[in-house]
């Protein structure tokens, strides 16, 4: 058995930093991302209830793909399920940023890509 590593001593490694940073700008991007869909929604809509449907319609997804993505990482190279989960959230950053740009944030397209954001966050985790 190994001798137990505290929180020092486990900073001190830089893969296990480059893993920590890289998760906790991650996970604060998924927080970001999800409440930039429930703000631009509200402001579309000066409706509460577009905030629920907006986090209902990303937890339905997340709760049917997250069996699918616990079988997929036990059978497929972890680092290439990120990546690809990574290039999804940026495309989905990306038509979001350009459907600002062109003035076309619609309530169906943040409900679209909030269901898409729903659908591979838990292959992330």
């Amino acid at each position: 058995m190994r001798p137990r590593m505290d929180n020092d001593q486990l900073l001190a490694q830089p893969a296990f930093r480059n893993f920590w940073f890289g998760r906790l700008a991650s996970t604060a991007a998924n927080q970001i991302f999800a409440l930039v869909i429930g703000w631009e929604l509200y402001e579309l809509t000066g409706s509460a209830w577009w905030l629920g449907v907006s986090g209902l319609v990303q937890f339905v997804p997340s709760l049917l793909s997250f069996l699918f993505a616990g079988d997929l990482a036990d059978r497929v190279d972890r680092r290439s399920i990120l990546i690809w989960v990574m290039v999804a959230m940026s495309g989905m950053a990306a038509a979001l940023w350009v459907a600002s740009l062109m003035n076309a944030v619609s309530v169906p397209l943040l409900l679209g890509i909030g269901a898409l954001l729903g659908l591979v966050r838990p292959f992330q985790m």
